[in-house]
């Protein structure tokens, strides 16, 4: 019986919460600087319609509940929260990889799936100033994507999932995500597999 499936599933947790920028707030009392805090240069990694895009998710995120966006579309505030402080990735690229190495020394291969939020595949449905291409919204993301492929750079399979969920978002056999809702629909968990 292989004893390592629970605690790589509890590992790849804490990981994909850092991946995202979800991270434990400091006690205000804290003055200690936390290493995953957001540096100029992960600023820089963004285009400037990531930034702005960011600042919207930001601001309706303070607001609490759920945000209306277009069309009926609902966007809960915690995950537009998560969203627009997608910060620094290296600490949690750094722990899955090396976790990727030690699994890999027990003849143990770790699969890296991202699942992308609702926010980023319906971008355009909060914001109007979101760029598009071919009549989707382009990928704003670029924080989360260079630590895919600094994973995949460390050999760590990584399956991105985000562009097969834009794509087919509005197919006419249903929607990625439902309109009211952050859980991916049955279609959405079809483009997926």
């Amino acid at each position: 019986m292989n004893r390592y499936p629970l605690f790589a599933s509890t590992v790849l947790a804490a990981a994909a919460l850092s991946l995202t920028g979800c991270k434990l707030l400091p006690k205000k009392d804290d003055t200690t600087k936390d290493p995953t805090a957001e540096t100029d240069k992960d600023r820089d990694k963004r285009t400037a319609a990531e930034a702005a895009f960011y600042k919207v998710c930001g601001e309706e995120g303070e607001r609490g509940g759920a945000f209306a966006g277009k069309d009926g579309w609902l966007f809960a505030a915690p995950e537009l929260l998560q969203v627009s402080r997608i910060s620094n990735t290296a600490s949690a690229t750094a722990s899955i990889a090396d976790y990727a190495q030690q699994l890999r020394s027990h003849g143990i291969d770790l699969i890296v799936v991202p699942v992308p939020p609702k926010t980023l595949v319906y971008a355009d449905r909060i914001s109007g100033k979101v760029p598009t291409k071919s009549r989707r919204p382009a990928r704003l993301d670029s924080v989360l994507k260079a630590a895919m492929d600094d994973l995949s750079a460390r050999k760590v399979k990584v399956v991105d999932l985000l562009p097969e969920l834009i794509a087919h978002r509005d197919d006419k056999g249903g929607t990625a995500y439902p309109r009211t809702s952050n859980t991916w629909s049955p279609y959405g968990v079809q483009i997926a597999v």
